[in-house]
C-alpha cells in the first residue's frame, strides 16, 4: 500500500480548507448571537467531518487552524475552543466516514484519538486557572439547582434527589467527573457524525464525485491511476458508451439506450431539447457520477494535465480568482504543478496567450467580479484549456456569448480537435452544430418543429421608463475604476418590446440591473412612470427558492399554487402542470428552470419585465416559444426589455432596438415589427 509523497496543499485543497474555516466561523458567530453555541458547534463539526472525509489530514489541520484564528476575532476563549473541538471531532468522524467504518469502530476511533486531547486540555485548564475552575463549577451547580427545582415542582422529586446525590460529589471530585463528561460528549459527537455526517458526505460525493485518491489507513490518500507517478496523461479516450440509461440525480429516467463512440481528433456535436439529458451525459463522460455502459482507454483525469476538461453552463462556478490572472495561476497547467504557478515572464506570456485565444486579450488585471457573463464563460474556457486536455466537454459553453465570440470559440474548439483531442460540444445553435464532424441527437430522433404566430400591428402605449444620460462606474475614485455605461439615453413605452443588444462586456447586464432598480446610476437618471419592474437574471436557479415547481411559481406570483393562473402561465410556457406541478425544482433542466421563473414573474403581472439573456440554455423550440409568450405579454400592456448578445433573435418582433458598444449607445432604431 503505497502512499502519495508528502506535498504542499494544492489550489483545490486550499479552497476547501478556506471555505470550511469561513463556514465554521460564520456558524460560531451566529451561535453566539442566537445563544445556541452548542448547536453551532455540532454543525461546525459536520463541516469538518465532510472535509476530512474527502481530503488529506493536513487539509483539516489548516482549516482548523484558520477557524481558530478567525475565532480570535470574536473575542474571548470560547470561539477558539469551539473551533478546536469541532476540528478535532470532525477529523475523527471524517476519517471514519472515509474508511466506511461501522458504529463501534467509529466511536472507538473518536474515543482513542479525540477524547484524550479534549479531556486533557479540560483538566489542564481547570487545574491551572483557579478562577475559571471555580466559575465553571459554580455554574454547573447553579444549573443543576434550577433543573432540580423544576423536577420537584412537576412531581419528579425522586429524580431531583438522585441527581443531587450524583452532582454534589461530581463537583467535589471534578478531576474525575470532567473526563467522564468529556467521554460522553465524545461518544455523542461520534454518533452524530456517523448518522448525519454520513448522509451529508454521500450527497457531496453524489454531486462532486468520489474524493481524490484511494483510502488508506486513517484516510491517507494513496496513489491511483489519476494521481500516481507516471500517469500525468490519463488518456481518457477513446471511449464507448453502450446501451446506457441517463438518469437525473433525482432518479428519474431521462433517456434510455444511449450509444456513443468517441475517438481522438473527433469534434462531436450534441443536440436535444431541454431536459433530455445532455448535461447528465456530459457529467458521466467527465467521470462525475455513474454512467453504466461506459468504457474508456484510461482514467477520466478530470482537471488533470492531459486529462478531461469540462466547461459548463455556469461559468461563475469555475472562476475562483479575484483577478483574471490570479484565476489562471491557481490551476494546474503542467504535470506536477501544485498550487499557484510561479509568475515569471514565460508563464505570464503563456497565460496572456490563453486569454487572447478566447478573446480576452489585455484582461490580465481585470477583477473577475466586474466581468460580464460572457466574459466569465470565456475565462472558464481559457482556464480549462491550459491543462492541454485530451477530452474537452463543452456543455453549452457558448450560451452567453455574442455571435462574434461564439464564432471565435467554435474555431478554438475545432483547432483543439485538430490537435488530436476529442471535443464534445452541446448547443442549441444550429449553426454551431453544423460545424462539428458528427451530430449526436438526443430525444429519440424526433424532429422539432415550430410555428410563428401571425404578427399584428400594435400601437405603443404611454411612457413607461425614461433613461437620461445614464452612466455607471465600477469602483469609482480608485485605481480600478472602470466605466461600464456612458451617457445612455432612450425611452421604454408600454405595450412595447425593447431589445438591448451588444457584444459581451458592452454593459447590457449593468443596464438591466439599473432598469430594475438593483443598481443606482453613477450619473444621470432613470424615471419609472408608474411601472413595477420584475427581472429574470441570466441564471434562473439563483432566483428559485422553493422546493417544487408549483410552490415556486405561486410564491413568485404571490398566490397559492392551486390558483388557476399558476397552471395557466405554466401551460403558456410549455410546462405541463399535471406533470411538473409537484416536481422538485432541482430535477429540472436549466431551460425548464428559466421557464418556471418567467411563469412566476408573468403570473405576478409585472408591468415592466426585464429579461437578462433569456436564451441561455434554451433550445430552438424554447426560444421561439419565448418570443410567442412575449408577444402575448406585450399585447396585455406590459413593457418588456430583453437583453441579449444575439442581435438576430427577436429583432423582427421588437418595437425598438438599443445597441451598446463599450458602454455607449451606438444605435437606437425601430425593430422589424411592421
Amino acid at each position: 500500500m503505497r502512499r502519495r509523497p508528502r506535498q504542499p496543499l494544492d489550489a483545490h485543497e486550499l479552497a476547501d480548507a478556506s471555505v470550511s474555516a469561513a463556514l465554521t466561523f460564520s456558524l460560531i458567530a451566529v451561535g453566539r448571537v442566537l445563544a445556541a453555541g452548542t448547536f453551532a458547534q455540532v454543525l461546525a463539526t459536520l463541516v469538518f467531518a465532510t472535509l476530512a472525509s474527502r481530503r488529506r489530514g493536513r487539509v483539516s489541520a489548516v482549516a482548523t487552524l484558520s477557524a481558530v484564528l478567525l475565532g480570535l476575532l470574536l473575542g474571548g476563549i470560547n470561539p477558539v475552543i469551539q473551533a478546536s473541538v469541532a476540528g478535532l471531532f470532525g477529523w475523527c468522524g471524517g476519517v471514519a466516514l472515509r474508511n466506511r467504518w461501522g458504529w463501534l469502530k467509529s466511536v472507538g476511533f473518536a474515543v482513542v484519538f479525540g477524547w484524550p486531547v479534549v479531556a486533557g486540555f479540560t483538566l489542564l485548564a481547570l487545574w491551572t486557572f483557579g478562577d475559571i475552575r471555580e466559575l465553571s463549577l459554580e455554574n454547573a451547580s447553579n444549573s443543576w439547582s434550577g433543573v432540580s427545582r423544576i423536577l420537584s415542582s412537576i412531581g419528579l422529586g425522586f429524580l431531583a434527589r438522585r441527581g443531587d446525590d450524583l452532582v454534589e460529589p461530581a463537583i467535589e471530585h471534578w478531576y474525575i467527573a470532567a473526563p467522564l463528561v468529556q467521554l460522553g460528549i465524545t461518544v455523542g459527537y461520534a454518533l452524530i457524525v456517523k448518522r448525519v455526517g454520513g448522509v451529508i458526505a454521500d450527497r457531496v460525493t453524489s454531486a462532486l464525485g468520489p474524493p481524490a485518491g484511494g483510502v488508506g489507513s486513517f484516510g491517507a490518500v494513496q496513489s491511483t491511476p489519476e494521481t500516481g507517478a507516471g500517469n500525468e496523461h490519463p488518456q481518457p479516450i477513446p471511449l464507448a458508451v453502450r446501451n446506457a440509461e441517463l438518469r437525473h440525480h433525482s432518479g428519474a429516467v431521462l433517456l434510455s439506450d444511449v450509444n456513443l463512440d468517441l475517438a481522438p481528433g473527433e469534434f462531436v456535436g450534441l443536440a436535444g431539447p431541454n431536459g433530455v439529458g445532455k448535461t447528465t451525459l456530459m457529467r458521466g463522460l467527465a467521470g462525475i457520477g455513474d454512467l453504466p455502459g461506459l468504457t474508456r482507454a484510461g482514467s477520466a483525469g478530470l482537471g488533470h494535465h492531459g486529462g478531461t476538461a469540462l466547461v459548463g453552463q455556469r461559468p461563475e462556478t469555475q472562476v475562483l480568482g479575484m483577478t483574471v490572472l490570479d484565476d489562471l495561476r491557481w490551476r494546474r497547467h503542467e504535470p506536477g504543478d501544485k498550487g499557484a504557478v510561479t509568475l515569471d515572464d514565460a508563464t505570464r506570456a503563456r497565460l496572456a496567450a490563453a486569454l487572447a485565444s478566447v478573446g480576452l486579450e489585455g484582461y490580465e488585471d481585470r477583477y473577475t467580479e466586474d466581468l460580464s457573463g460572457g466574459e466569465l464563460q470565456r475565462l472558464a474556457l481559457a482556464g480549462a484549456l491550459l491543462s492541454e486536455p485530451r477530452l474537452v466537454l463543452s456543455d453549452e459553453s457558448t450560451a452567453m456569448l455574442d455571435p462574434e465570440a461564439r464564432e471565435e470559440v467554435m474555431g478554438l474548439l475545432r483547432s483543439i480537435a485538430s490537435s488530436g483531442a476529442a471535443v464534445v460540444h452541446a448547443s442549441h445553435h444550429r449553426d454551431e452544430l453544423d460545424l462539428t464532424d458528427r451530430l449526436v441527437g438526443l430525444g429519440g430522433g424526433k424532429r422539432m418543429t415550430t410555428r410563428r404566430p401571425d404578427r399584428a400591428l400594435r400601437t405603443p402605449g404611454s411612457l413607461a421608463v425614461t433613461v437620461r444620460d445614464l452612466s455607471f462606474v465600477h469602483s469609482p475614485g480608485t485605481p480600478w475604476e472602470h466605466r461600464v455605461l456612458n451617457k445612455v439615453s432612450f425611452e421604454v413605452r408600454r405595450s412595447e418590446l425593447t431589445l438591448v443588444t451588444g457584444s459581451n462586456g458592452s454593459g447590457k447586464t449593468t443596464l438591466a440591473l439599473l432598469l430594475a432598480g438593483i443598481l443606482q446610476p453613477t450619473e444621470g437618471e432613470i424615471v419609472r412612470h408608474g411601472v413595477e419592474p420584475g427581472i429574470a437574471f441570466q441564471h434562473a436557479r439563483l432566483q428559485l427558492l422553493r422546493s417544487t415547481v408549483g410552490a415556486e411559481v405561486g410564491s413568485l406570483a404571490g398566490m397559492v399554487p392551486s390558483d388557476r393562473r399558476v397552471a395557466e402561465w405554466m401551460t403558456r410556457l410549455g410546462l405541463d402542470p399535471g406533470e411538473l406541478m409537484h416536481r422538485r425544482v432541482d430535477a429540472l433542466s436549466g431551460g425548464q428552470q428559466r421557464r418556471v421563473l418567467l411563469a412566476g414573474l408573468l403570473a405576478r403581472g409585472s408591468s415592466l419585465l426585464i429579461l437578462d439573456e433569456p436564451l441561455a440554455g434554451l433550445d430552438t423550440q424554447g426560444a421561439d416559444r419565448l418570443l410567442d409568450i412575449l408577444d402575448q405579454v406585450v399585447a396585455l400592456g406590459t413593457s418588456v426589455v430583453v437583453v441579449s448578445h444575439d442581435p438576430s433573435w427577436g429583432r423582427d418582433r421588437a418595437d425598438r432596438v438599443v445597441q451598446l458598444v463599450d458602454g455607449t449607445l451606438i444605435t437606437l432604431e425601430r425593430g422589424g415589427r411592421p
